[in-house]
């Protein structure tokens, strides 16, 4: 990767594994929100920088492990 390339990952939740606790909304609600069956929502598909980062620390801090990183 040269120094004009984005680290970027694709970010879902896997529904079946969130509990709906919100911790990862209250933590940043620039990528999530509840969904109408009470459990999280990624407002995006992809994270890049700073977001990428905080997204990284929520999935590890996620009680479900609901939250999923990938490559694009």
């Amino acid at each position: 990767m040269n120094e004009f390339e984005v680290n970027k990952k694709a970010i879902r939740i896997d529904a079946s594994k969130c509990i709906g606790c919100g911790l990862c909304i209250r933590l940043c609600t620039q990528l999530f929100i509840m969904g109408e069956n009470k459990t999280a929502k990624c407002q995006t598909e992809v994270v890049s920088g700073i977001l990428l980062k905080e997204a990284e620390n929520i999935a590890f801090q996620c009680p479900g492990s609901a939250i999923k990183l990938s490559e694009e």
